[in-house]
């Protein structure tokens, strides 16, 4: 159970916030420089705690959803990029045009979905480019530390699907994603470590989309498919706050945002009992367990 911990929990955060803390080396407490620090610190936390619980894969990885360990440092690039206010216009499009083509790795070679692969490669497309575009825009409106939270909301509300899913592995990925998300926060507000939303947008579309993706196609049971695209989609749901109304505070705002990602966290949780996966979710991740860590 340590093992579990340590790599979903802890060393994500201490991975992220030492690079973190590397980069504010010398900041004057304003907020401004190292724009490519958010990325490079999300993407390798979470690399981290993913190679520590499952090591790394050979190439071409043995499990379909082994290639997310392959596609984040592509991410983590691309938001390095993203993040440089010089980035022209159409490179940023063609960084969001290469990151969700991705897509035809993510979606598995399933006899069961042979039929309807271009259908999920098509949706998993659409996830990844309206998260890239809308917390891109999160972060370009002005980021409040609401919607870091919102973010690691996310992810933890992925993370706790996944385990009532059936999916642990996918449960302690989202896991990871969330604690290397929570060092953020503490950038956010302390104003002495760098984070940019533009050069998160990436990481967080590929993972947050990709985990949920996959696990759905691993996942054994009944859960709705819709399930799955809403947990993948809650990084754009809460960036829906973004549209409200102009005159409304950055508080309003991002109290807001967090309404709206909890509203679907909430909504896909419930279709995972009425489906009755939740109620056998404790027997389901003890057997997973044991099968991913032994």
């Amino acid at each position: 159970m340590f093992t579990q911990v340590f790599g979903a929990a802890i060393l994500p955060a201490f991975v992220s916030f030492v690079l973190l803390l590397v980069a504010g080396r010398g900041r004057r407490g304003d907020g401004v420089g190292a724009p490519w620090a958010a990325p490079l610190a999300l993407g390798a936390g979470w690399l981290a705690g993913a190679a520590f619980l499952f090591g790394w894969p050979v190439l071409p990885p043995a499990e379909h959803w082994e290639w997310l360990l392959y596609l984040a440092p592509f991410a983590v690039a691309a938001g390095v990029i993203n993040s440089l206010n010089r980035t022209p216009a159409w490179l940023r499009w063609a960084l969001v045009l290469a990151s969700a083509a991705a897509a035809w790795r993510v979606v598995p070679e399933f006899p069961s979905i042979a039929d309807d692969r271009w259908r999920w490669m098509a949706a998993a497309f659409g996830i990844f480019t309206t998260n890239w575009l809308v917390v891109d825009r999160m972060g370009r409106r002005g980021p409040g530390v609401a919607w870091v939270i919102g973010l690691v909301v996310a992810a933890t509300g992925l993370s706790v699907f996944m385990l009532l899913a059936g999916t642990a592995r996918f449960a302690t990925m989202a896991g990871a994603l969330a604690s290397a998300c929570g060092p953020g926060v503490l950038a956010v507000v302390w104003k002495r470590l760098p984070w940019a939303f533009a050069g998160v947008a990436p990481v967080v579309a590929l993972l947050t989309g990709g985990i949920a993706l996959t696990g759905g196609f691993y996942h054994a049971g009944d859960v709705p498919t819709v399930a799955f695209v809403v947990v993948g989609l809650a990084p754009a749901v809460m960036g829906l706050a973004v549209m409200m109304p102009l005159r409304w505070s950055t508080w309003l705002r991002g109290s807001a945002a967090l309404v709206l990602v909890l509203a679907a966290m909430g909504f896909a949780i419930g279709l995972t009992f009425a489906s009755g996966a939740g109620d056998d979710a404790s027997s389901v991740e003890s057997e997973m367990t044991y099968d991913f860590y032994d």
